[in-house]
């Protein structure tokens, strides 16, 4: 739920120590915030979205402070010193490679978290529909997968900040087709001399294998993660730049990491 145009009378006022505020809401009434930190003197407010997750209701305050400068990045001119490729390798337990020759280790917080969620999976679907105690796993099933996405959000954030921390002013990656690397494969029919497809007549086409690698790749969440990287990159003064994946690779030359 997103409501545009806000005004700061929505804002009532802040209880002690400013830990929360009243928010007055059309058609809604007055909602007691509980606030992560405190807001900036001399903002004005633009926008109020208001979102339902697994452990409770969130509200997201987009704010404009006329007091801050508008930031303007220098032209930077990409060079052996201050660029690096990164590479998303997805093999086994490693995560990127980079032009550097540095590894860094995957999480594979979905991967780790299988058999519990599996476990919860099989209790509440063993629930008649309805039921309280069904409806109390499907919630801890909720804050599991929650807790699945906030520790990858977590480790996208601190691998972009040791990224971004070796100092480097550009970073190449490759533009990775995500949409169709986790698609499924097509149904492989038998079609007969006649060109006609038997009914039921289905061949194996590799689904079943390449299941495992699906969630591997939604496991890994490379999108995520560029999008963190630039956003990252952008605040000290770097930039990120997608690449061709076409005739690109990390790949040892003579114990040197070449980007080509």
């Amino acid at each position: 739920m997103v409501f545009d145009g806000a005004k700061n009378e929505w804002l009532k006022f802040c209880t002690v120590n400013g830990k929360w505020l009243y928010l007055k809401l059309p058609k809604i009434g007055l909602v007691k915030v509980r606030t992560h930190r405190p807001l900036p003197v001399g903002f004005n407010l633009k926008q109020v979205s208001i979102t339902k997750k697994s452990d409770g209701w969130y509200v997201n305050f987009v704010l404009d402070d006329p007091s801050v400068p508008t930031f303007k990045r220098e032209e930077i001119v990409p060079t052996w010193d201050n660029s690096m490729g990164i590479d998303a390798v997805l093999n086994e337990d490693v995560y990127l490679a980079t032009s550097e020759g540095e590894i860094l280790p995957s999480l594979k917080p979905l991967r780790k978290n299988l058999d519990k969620l599996g476990k919860l999976q099989t209790k509440k679907n063993a629930r008649k529909k309805g039921q309280g105690r069904r409806r109390k796993l499907a919630n801890r099933e909720g804050r599991l997968h929650q807790q699945i996405a906030r520790s990858r959000k977590d480790f996208h954030y601190k691998t972009a900040h040791k990224l971004v921390g070796s100092g480097k002013k550009v970073f190449f990656h490759e533009s990775l087709n995500l949409a169709g690397l986790t698609k499924r494969n097509k149904p492989k029919q038998d079609v007969s001399v006649a060109g006609r497809s038997p009914e039921g007549n289905i061949l194996t086409n590799g689904q079943s294998a390449k299941s495992g690698l699906n969630k591997s790749w939604l496991d890994a969440a490379f999108g995520q993660f560029f999008s963190i990287l630039g956003y990252i990159a952008e605040k000290a003064g770097a930039v990120v730049i997608e690449k061709n994946p076409a005739y690109t690779s990390v790949r040892m030359l003579e114990s040197t990491w070449v980007w080509l």
